[in-house]
């Protein structure tokens, strides 16, 4: 289901990269989604909210079970790549 998740969100455009990821079961039916999402640069507010919404729609088309999605743009450091689990 992660790779589904993942697949789902960096198949948006404007998002280029699922930096860090975390998904918790909160009933029998229900997840919880919360992601680091690096996003195309040049977006403005507008635009950085229509990516997310976008990714958030792709997601519940693919994972059919109730979900809470949280997902912040984020941009990701190779030099310090454990930042992206803040």
């Amino acid at each position: 289901m992660q790779k589904t998740i993942v697949g789902a969100i960096e198949g948006t455009a404007g998002i280029s990269k699922v930096i860090h990821m975390r998904t918790q079961h909160i009933g029998p039916d229900e997840l919880l989604v919360a992601a680091k999402v690096q996003l195309t640069p040049g977006l403005d507010s507008a635009g950085v909210a229509a990516v997310i919404n976008e990714a958030e729609h792709r997601v519940r088309e693919a994972v059919r079970i109730t979900l809470m999605i949280y997902l912040e743009p984020d941009v990701f450091d190779p030099k310090h790549p454990e930042l992206a689990e803040g």
